[in-house]
């Protein structure tokens, strides 16, 4: 983590409300059990390897939960959680007002509106907004009334051809920054940045930072 300046990271929960970082709905991808998560107690899916299916090297990880994962967030770096369940807030609040970590450094993300909004309600914590330009059909005009609504902070923004400079303008236009996911291409990481896109969620942190310092 020590060559990004933050950390991504999704949570879902378990059948017992334990907030775990876990992408799919389910472990088969991940630990080879085909079960959903909010179907299993944490006692169920504490000890399951998560990793081998990436590296060997990886065959002692388990699910993390995310109090750990806030305990471990370094000083001065960021964590984005992307809530992928609806109902998760209140734990979630919870968990995040227990950990070390400074509220300037946490940006929970979803593309459930009623997360965001529960957010900004309930806390001084920023929001964005999640949106697929391959799975919804984007509005711009919609999209920034929505945000405002929302009273949310930004919006995160798939890595696509849609997402241009003009998108970018109509969301600083209502004060509302664009960050992007995925980009794991060195050109595309400056072409978005001269954009002014506020942040890039990438698997390769080293080449884009390296990238970026170079020009």
């Amino acid at each position: 983590m020590h060559l990004s300046d933050g950390v991504e990271v999704d949570i879902r929960s378990t059948k017992d409300n334990v907030l775990l970082c876990l992408h799919d709905k389910s472990l088969l991808r991940t630990g080879g059990l085909d079960r959903k998560l909010k179907d299993l107690k944490y006692e169920e899916v504490k000890n399951i390897d998560v990793g081998s299916w990436f590296s060997s090297k990886w065959s002692e990880e388990t699910l993390p939960p995310i109090e750990k994962v806030l305990r471990h967030i370094p000083e001065g770096k960021k964590i984005f959680i992307e809530v992928k369940e609806e109902g998760l807030t209140d734990n979630l609040i919870e968990e995040i007002n227990k950990s070390p970590v400074n509220n300037d450094c946490i940006r929970v993300i979803s593309f459930y509106e009623n997360v965001i909004r529960e957010i900004k309600e309930k806390t001084n914590l920023k929001a964005n907004l999640l949106i697929s330009f391959t799975q919804q059909n984007i509005s711009v005009n919609a999209l920034k009334e929505k945000l405002v609504e929302l009273k949310a902070d930004g919006i995160g923004a798939e890595n696509h051809k849609l997402l241009n400079k003009e998108f970018v303008n109509e969301m600083t236009s209502v004060n509302k920054e664009t960050h992007v996911w995925t980009v794991d291409n060195s050109d595309e990481a400056l072409k978005y940045l001269k954009m002014g896109i506020a942040s890039i969620t990438t698997n390769i942190p080293k080449k884009i930072k390296e990238t970026i310092q170079k020009n």
